[in-house]
């Protein structure tokens, strides 16, 4: 077959009729030019997909890098990391880098010079071969809720540093915002009860006494020349907030003096201070059907009221700072009206996320555990365990409606808790066990960072 072929070529090159030879000759040019360009096209597609590649990754570098530190050299920044990961093969040189930051983006152009092998006999030496890629940096549009716990345990220097960790956390998401009115950021103070706020009083799904007067006669000794001398702080065991702690307190010694027997009337006020407490079972984990409506829990005072979505960044700011500790631990009541302020439904309905393609994340933070459970006039039980329990579903709840559940343990050592708000998060990275102040900052930080959102449009 070979000798066949060599017959044949030496045939046709050595005919002299008419144009055979000429054209056969033309003809094996255009057959070699075909074959070097499919090769070369080949190495070209090779050389493409390479640095595709380290473009994409090094764009997104940038992008990261800027949105940690938006005074960064973009230029420099997207030369150090393409260097770093393209490939050095081919032979081929960079001869154009481009980088700009366009609005919330990085857009990088890249042109690569290729040396041709076969297409060499066509007179084409070398080949341009493009590439480009835009990294957004940004959060998108999110809807972000802050459920914190303002108990007692929370007083002094930990207080401070969740004031501090979260307004961080809030200007991390600011400023990778693509626009203001697309980041709404709400507040949820918890404790014992959770403060709605005065102005809902009469809201539908409210149900709250007339505030009232009480007058009482009372009878009984009063020791009107009683001294007290020698006081002095003194310091003991204590249960704070269900942990037990070291309290301090006065002590004087007092001689009560010869009683007096008398009568007096006081008036006592009932009055509502805009606490609020959990519904019935099953609907204490629902979000909805609020023509059971929520009830109001009298002669109460609670932590600082909610603040509701907002894309107003002093509001919110005021909201943490103004954030007082106070109060025992129930959980729930956290996870419950983070949800609901997340709900584009009553009681609150800020949210977007019924119209809109929005992304919606909880934040949950306790430094304890359940202290108190329901009961029949508000959360005066003791049923530690049916607390933990409906903090677990509530959480489930709240997550099966699409909401993204972070969640944050602050100096807790009951592995009982820890383990709840283990389950609590979204997924395993997404909760984090802070043992001191410095470690909540961290956590904090590292929820801002995994918030940023950074993808790749080709």
């Amino acid at each position: 077959m070979l000798e066949f072929s060599r017959a044949a070529i030496r045939s046709f090159a050595g005919s002299h009729k008419g144009t055979i030879a000429p054209l056969f000759a033309l003809s094996l040019i255009a057959i070699s030019g075909a074959v070097g360009l499919a090769v070369d096209s080949a190495r070209g597609y090779g050389l493409k997909t390479h640095m595709q590649n380290s473009l994409d990754a090094a764009v997104l570098a940038t992008a990261k890098r800027v949105a940690q530190d938006p005074g960064a050299d973009i230029t420099a920044v997207f030369t150090q990391f393409f260097n770093a990961s393209r490939p050095a093969s081919y032979g081929a040189t960079i001869s154009a880098i481009s980088v700009a930051k366009v609005g919330n983006a990085i857009q990088a152009n890249v042109r690569a010079d290729l040396p041709t092998t076969f297409m060499q006999i066509l007179g084409q030496t070398s080949m341009s071969v493009p590439g480009s890629a835009t990294a957004e940096f940004g959060i998108g549009e999110v809807e972000l809720v802050l459920a914190l716990d303002n108990t007692a345990s929370m007083a002094g220097v930990k207080i401070d540093t969740l004031k501090s960790a979260a307004l961080r956390l809030v200007d991390t998401m600011s400023r990778n915002a693509v626009t203001p009115d697309k980041l709404r950021v709400g507040v949820v103070p918890f404790a014992k009860y959770v403060n709605v706020g005065m102005s809902y009083r009469n809201a539908s799904w409210m149900n709250v006494p007339a505030d009232w007067n009480e007058t009482i006669n009372s009878c009984g000794n009063t020791y009107p020349n009683a001294t007290y001398t020698n006081c002095r702080t003194v310091s003991g065991p204590c249960t704070l907030d269900g942990i037990p702690s070291t309290c301090s307190w006065q002590q004087c010694d007092e001689n009560l003096g010869t009683p007096v027997y008398q009568c007096s009337t006081n008036v006592v006020q009932h009055r509502w201070n805009g606490c609020v407490f959990s519904r019935p079972n099953p609907l204490n984990v629902q979000d909805g059907s609020y023509g059971t409506r929520i009830p109001g829990k009298m002669d109460e005072t609670c932590s600082t009221p909610v603040t509701p979505l907002t894309t107003d960044r002093q509001t919110i700011r005021d909201a943490i700072n103004a954030m007082t500790p106070g109060g025992d631990t129930y959980i729930p009541e956290g996870v419950m009206w983070g949800w609901r302020l997340l709900s584009p439904q009553a009681p609150f309905d800020e949210s977007r996320s019924g119209t809109s393609q929005v992304s919606r994340y909880m934040v949950l933070m306790t430094d304890g555990v359940n202290s108190v459970s329901p009961s029949v006039d508000g959360h005066n039980g003791t049923d530690t365990a049916a607390a933990n329990a409906i903090t677990t579903q509530a959480c489930a709840n709240a997550k099966a409606d699409g909401i993204t559940v972070f969640t944050v343990a602050f100096e807790v050592t009951d592995n009982t808790i820890k383990d709840i708000l283990r389950t609590c998060a979204t997924s395993g990275g997404f909760f984090y066990d802070a043992t001191d102040t410095s470690a909540l900052m961290t956590a904090f930080d590292a929820i801002g960072q995994q918030l940023v959102n950074l993808r790749i449009k080709q």
